[in-house]
C-alpha cells in the first residue's frame, strides 16, 4: 500500500516547544502536532521495510545536533506561519542532502530550496493578528539552544495536521 511519509528531526527537548505550539494553536484555532525539523518532505513509498531500513543506514552516519532556534519568524503562508529558523545550517544540510540523495530510490525529488525550520503553528490567520500574537507572547519567542537526537518518520497527510503520525523514531549516537 502506497504511504506519503516525511522524515523529521526531533528532540528530547519535546516538552516546551509542544507548549509552545499548543499555545499558538489555541490562539489561531488550528491543530497542534508534535515540534519537528522537516528533514525531508513528502516521499511516496510501498516497501515500508526498505524505506525505514535506507533512513536507519542514514542515520548511523549522524550524531546528535546542537541546534540554536533563533528568531520567531511568521509569513502570511499557512506552512510557514510562525517558525525558528535553525542554525547551524551545515549539519542540517548535510542530513537533509544524504537523506534525499538515499530516498531517490523511493522517487524522492530533491528540494533546492530547503530551508531548515521548527515550525510553531500552521494557520491561516493573516499577518496583522500574526503580529499581535507575537507582540502578546514575546517571552515565548526566545532563541533556543537544544540538542535534537532522533529522526521520525511519520505518516503524512497534509491536508489533516491531526492524523500525523510518527511510525518509527531512529536516536542518534551521541557524539564522542
Amino acid at each position: 500500500m502506497l504511504k506519503k511519509r516525511v522524515i523529521w528531526l526531533g528532540s528530547s527537548h519535546e516538552k516546551e516547544l509542544q507548549d509552545i505550539i499548543h499555545l499558538l494553536s489555541e490562539k489561531t484555532k488550528s491543530p497542534a502536532f508534535k515540534p519537528h525539523i522537516t528533514l525531508l518532505g513528502s516521499t511516496i513509498t510501498e516497501d515500508d521495510e526498505l524505506f525505514f531500513q535506507t533512513v536507519e543506514n542514514i542515520c548511523l552516519d549522524f550524531s546528535c545536533l546542537e541546534i540554536t532556534l533563533r528568531s520567531i519568524r511568521k509569513e502570511d503562508y499557512k506552512w510557514r506561519s510562525f517558525y525558528y529558523l535553525a542554525h547551524p545550517f551545515e549539519p542540517l544540510f548535510l542530513m537533509h542532502q544524504k537523506l534525499a540523495e538515499a530516498c531517490s530510490i523511493f522517487g524522492h525529488k530533491k528540494q533546492e530550496d530547503y530551508m531548515p525550520h521548527l515550525s510553531l503553528s500552521y494557520c491561516d490567520t493573516d499577518l496583522s493578528e500574526k503580529n499581535i500574537i507575537e507582540k502578546n507572547n514575546s517571552d515565548l519567542f526566545i532563541e533556543r539552544k537544544l540538542i535534537f537526537d532522533k529522526i521520525h518518520i511519520a505518516h503524512f497527510i497534509p491536508e489533516n495536521i491531526s492524523e500525523w503520525n510518527i511510525e518509527k523514531t531512529f536516536d542518534l549516537h551521541k557524539s564522542s
